[in-house]
C-alpha cells in the first residue's frame, strides 16, 4: 500500500513536471516570437506628412539629404551623401569629413550608398517617385513646408531630434533679438529697408 501512494505521488509530480516544462517551452517560443514583434515593430514608425502617411526608420542610420545638409548637421544628423550645391556650403565644411557627394541627385550615386531614409526639399513628383524606389523619402519641400521653425521642427520630429530642434530655435531667436536691439537706435519704428 505505502509503495503504491508512492509511486502515485512519484507519477503525478512527474506529470506536472512535464506539463511545467511543455508550458514553458509554449511561453517562451511565444516570448521569442512576441519579442521579434516588438523588435521589428520598433525597427519603423510611422510620421504624418503632407503626402500622406510616411513609413521610415526609427533610428536611421544612412541617410542621404537633398537640400537640408546644413540642419541636419545643427540636430547632431550626419548623412552619408549630400548633394554637391550642399557640401559646397562654407558654413559646414568644418562638419563635413565623411559625407559623400551625390553630384547633383545622381539617382546612380545614391543607390550606391545604400539609403535607409532620403529627406530632400524637393516637390517635383517624378523625382520623389524615384527617391522612394531607393528608399523611404521624407519630403519637405521649401514651398510648402512653412519657415525655417517648422522645418527644424519637423526634421526634430522624424529624427528623434525635438530637444536639438528647440535648442537650435531658442539659439536662433536669441541672435534674432540681439540684432532688433543693436537696429533700435539706428531705425525708427517706421523706417523700412530692403535687402
Amino acid at each position: 500500500m505505502y509503495l503504491h501512494k508512492l509511486l502515485k505521488s512519484i507519477l503525478f509530480l512527474a506529470l506536472i513536471a512535464i506539463l511545467t516544462a511543455c508550458g514553458n517551452a509554449h511561453d517562451s517560443t511565444n516570448s521569442d516570437s512576441s519579442t521579434k514583434a516588438e523588435t521589428s515593430e520598433s525597427a519603423t514608425k510611422i510620421i504624418k506628412t503632407k503626402r500622406g502617411d510616411l513609413e521610415m526608420p526609427r533610428h536611421p542610420q544612412r541617410i542621404v539629404t537633398d537640400g537640408y545638409l546644413p540642419e541636419l548637421l545643427v540636430l547632431g544628423v550626419k548623412p552619408v551623401g549630400s548633394t554637391q550645391w550642399d557640401l559646397e556650403n562654407k558654413v559646414i565644411q568644418d562638419q563635413i569629413d565623411g559625407i559623400e557627394s551625390t553630384g547633383e541627385r545622381s539617382l546612380e550615386t545614391i543607390v550606391q550608398l545604400k539609403p535607409d531614409l532620403i529627406i530632400t526639399w524637393v516637390s517635383d513628383e517624378k523625382i520623389l517617385q524615384q527617391y522612394e524606389k531607393i528608399a523611404p523619402t521624407l519630403a519637405l519641400p521649401y514651398s510648402s513646408s512653412g519657415d525655417i521653425y517648422e522645418i527644424m521642427r519637423r526634421l526634430g520630429d522624424a529624427l528623434d531630434k525635438k530637444e536639438e530642434a528647440e535648442q537650435w530655435i531658442k539659439h536662433l531667436d536669441k541672435i534674432a533679438a540681439e540684432a532688433r536691439a543693436q537696429l533700435v537706435d539706428i531705425m525708427k519704428p517706421d523706417d523700412t529697408f530692403a535687402l
